[in-house]
């Protein structure tokens, strides 16, 4: 058999290693100079990693173990997939980068991150640079973008052409970008290979050139798995007989459990629709949340139930009827009937509807406490009008401000208060305590306001500017009322404390929750509204079976009977009800290990929302927990996860909170620009929502977890830290009863955390 023979090849004339040096030597051309001008020009503005959901601190990850996933996407499908793209301008290599930056986009709790690209970067520096044998293989940091509105074609376009804009620029490596953005990041004293700073890599192994007349980064087949600890996921894409390939390499356990699952089905479902649907290369939301966590949010939301239609205080009303003689406060200096309490409250009633007092018009209640507030608040709704707590503890200038924007021609205040509080010219003040409230007889007042108007306007505390006034109808409040007392039996049997202010809206459920199930309001004294020894004595004696207050107020009081344990038998307590701020993980668990009984509930909402929306039975606390869930919507409220494009939230993933149903506030008083601001109609179902400022998260079992506000977390390191959690996470130790944490800077000028 004849055997051609061999002829020998001619030596080449360059090596790798002469490559090598060939390379360094770039860094004395301007091609060098104008590719790393242009990388240090956008360093400041380089987004960080996408900020996927972990489940583990990943420094405490010794040694990673990568999990394998791939699919396939058979040919006829791929050229279509093809086809599809090149329509639209894109190489084949773009349309996976595209897509899979649209998944991470998802998942990420911002839509703006960088994504390290492993490029073959062959550079022309010799005529026989392509016959070499060596790694040509380099990184290429890619800034995605997706926080502005377009079609999926459109921002599939920008990233390519941000792709094309960096590769002209690589002759200043992507490694030495990242040094660079960890020097920018003040990281340059920790070793790189334990930042991860840009941990998700897209590998293209796809073979051949561009359609368009720039060069594609990968034009050669490169075989490579990144395993390594600054590799958090790596995707890689390639073709075999035809066939589309996708491989994913994912460090498992640094990430929620079914989190990768649920990306890795998006993106692979995602691939398959635009092979195969026209329309959603133009859609600008691709849809990509699983269907079974669309439909459970559907669920979770599915609230709508039947209440009584009604006035906040005509539930007081048909109590009275009931219970006339019971106890409906009990005070220091007076203690009241429900009779006693509907008279001296509709006497008042006419004395204001006799000033002029109207529906949507507001009275202020300037008080400290007393029985004379539930008196007061009771007869401003039935003269028709709706009132306006105001604390007499602010300063002057604020009560005078509040008065003059509630537009109040009438308060409604104390004796001892009238003689302390400057009250502008063209206000009346009547003082509560001084009035004879004990005429004989009394007509009724009908009513003249319906369930769409204003019951009360609480002005919120304003941490920048000047305070906001909450306007809230007697529809929304009734409803949270309602649910809360059908819903845990609060009965003619119950009593509360009531501690809460009158300005702060929990005091909305103390006076109209209470009386509107027939049970007694227990107001203390006005000098022992810090004395946890005077609530322990009320408790006792009043038999007091509801509490209703910030978690610090019974946190406070489990603090201070610590020595006195047996107290706590002798309490009725039945039902403890905590919201306003983060609960303290040990707190339900203390207090239940003293009355074993007891129903320990987590609240949640907003004053713009009818006192709360969501809520969460606290059976237990976990080791594993970092807060107490926000828990589940109420009745004919609804909460959302929503992200930038106000679609909703996969599970794990940080967004912001949205209320909307029956409870929303009409608006803000006298600001159409606020209201404008934070309430608004959702462009694609066409409902009413509250933009809390709040972020959350939706969990697993359905409920959502709250994540605290955005403007309260704090970067250190290139790290997001909410000091909240940290603040919780110490208060499990047992030597430790309270911390607060903050930043500080060292001597190096770097953020540090102080506890």
């Amino acid at each position: 058999m004849y055997h051609e023979p061999k002829l020998p090849l001619p030596p080449l004339a360059l090596s790798f290693r002469d490559y090598v040096l060939a390379e360094l030597r770039l860094q004395d051309t301007e091609l060098y100079r104008r590719s790393r001008d242009y990388w240090a020009a956008r360093l400041a503005d380089l987004p960080a990693a996408p900020e996927l959901p972990l489940a583990i601190d990943p420094a405490t990850l010794s040694r990673p173990r990568f999990v394998h996933r791939e699919a396939r996407i058979e040919a006829e499908l791929w050229q279509q997939l093809k086809a599809h793209g090149a329509r639209a301008g894109l190489t084949p290599s773009g349309i996976l980068l595209a897509a899979f930056a649209e998944v991470l986009t998802v998942w990420s709790k911002s839509p703006r991150f960088c994504i390290n690209l492993t490029t073959f970067n062959r550079l022309p520096l010799h005529e026989e640079v392509n016959a070499l044998v060596g790694d040509f293989t380099s990184l290429l940091m890619l800034a995605v973008d997706n926080s502005l509105p377009a079609s999926f074609a459109q921002r599939a376009r920008n990233l390519q052409e941000q792709m094309w804009r960096d590769f002209d620029h690589r002759y200043y490596s992507g490694v030495r970008v990242l040094r660079d953005l960890a020097r920018l990041r003040r990281e340059r004293d920790r070793p790189l290979s334990t930042q991860a700073m840009m941990p998700v890599v897209f590998t293209s192994l796809l073979a051949g050139v561009s359609a368009q007349k720039h060069p594609a980064p990968w034009q050669e087949i490169i075989y490579c798995v990144t395993q390594t600890p600054q590799v958090w996921l790596d995707h890689q894409v390639l073709e075999e007989g035809g066939n589309l390939l996708l491989y994913w390499q994912a460090v498992e356990t640094l990430f929620p459990p079914g989190l990768l699952d649920a990306m890795f089905e998006a993106y692979t479902s995602f691939l398959h629709r635009l092979a195969t649907d026209d329309e959603l290369w133009q859609a600008p939301s691709c849809e990509l949340l699983p269907n079974s966590q669309l439909a459970q949010w559907a669920s979770l939301n599915a609230t709508e139930t039947a209440f009584p239609e009604g006035l906040l205080h005509s539930f007081f009303l048909e109590q009275v009827a009931k219970r006339p003689r019971q106890l409906a406060v009990v005070s220091t200096k007076r203690t009241l009937t429900y009779q006693q309490t509907l008279h001296e409250a509709m006497v008042l009633g006419h004395k204001l509807r006799q000033l002029g007092a109207c529906p949507n018009q507001l009275v202020a209640v300037v008080m400290e406490k007393g029985w004379e507030q539930v008196v007061g608040v009771l007869a401003v709704l039935l003269s028709g009008a709706a009132y306006l707590p105001i604390d007499p503890r602010l300063p002057q200038e604020r009560v005078t401000w509040l008065l003059e924007h509630g537009q109040v021609e009438f308060l409604l205040t104390q004796s001892w208060l009238d003689k302390r509080i400057a009250w502008p010219e063209d206000v009346q003040h009547i003082c509560v305590d001084s009035l004879d409230l004990d005429q004989e007889e009394v007509k009724r007042l009908n009513p003249v306001q319906s369930p769409d108007d204003l019951a009360y306007v609480i002005y919120t505390s304003g941490s920048t500017g000047l305070p906001k006034g909450v306007m809230i109808d007697h529809r929304g409040a009734v409803n949270t009322i309602l649910d809360i007392n059908q819903r845990f039996g609060v009965s003619s049997m119950d009593r509360v404390l009531a501690l809460s202010a009158l300005n702060f809206d929990l005091s909305v459920y103390d006076i109209f929750g209470l009386l509107g199930a027939g049970g007694k309001i227990v107001v203390p004294p006005e000098e022992s509204l810090r004395d946890p020894a005077a609530w322990l004595d009320l408790l006792v004696r009043e038999r007091v079976t509801i509490w209703n207050t910030v978690p610090a107020l019974l946190q406070i009081l489990v603090d201070s009977i610590e020595l006195t344990n047996s107290l706590w038998q002798q309490t009725s307590l039945r039902l403890v009800l905590l919201s306003g701020d983060w609960i303290p993980l040990p707190l339900p668990e203390q207090v239940k290990e003293r009355l074993p009984a007891l129903q320990v509930i987590s609240l949640g909402g907003a004053t713009e929302a009818s006192i709360w929306s969501i809520l969460y039975p606290i059976h237990a606390t976990l080791p594993s927990w970092k807060s107490i869930p926000y828990g589940k919507p109420m009745r004919n409220q609804r909460l959302f996860v929503l992200n930038h494009m106000l679609e909703p939230c996969p599970i794990w993933v940080p967004g912001h909170l949205y209320i909307g149903g029956v409870g929303l506030a009409m608006g803000y008083w006298r600001d159409e620009e606020k209201t404008q601001a934070s309430f608004f109609h959702h462009p694609l179902t066409g409902e009413r929502l509250y933009r809390t400022g709040d972020l959350g998260r939706y969990l697993p079992d359905g409920n959502i977890e709250f994540l605290g506000r955005e403007d309260f977390q704090v970067k250190i390191q290139g790290h997001r830290i909410e000091l909240g959690e940290i603040e919780r996470t110490l208060s499990w130790h047992p030597a430790v009863q309270a911390a607060i944490v903050t930043t500080i800077n060292d001597p190096h000028d770097h953020k540090r955390l102080l506890a």
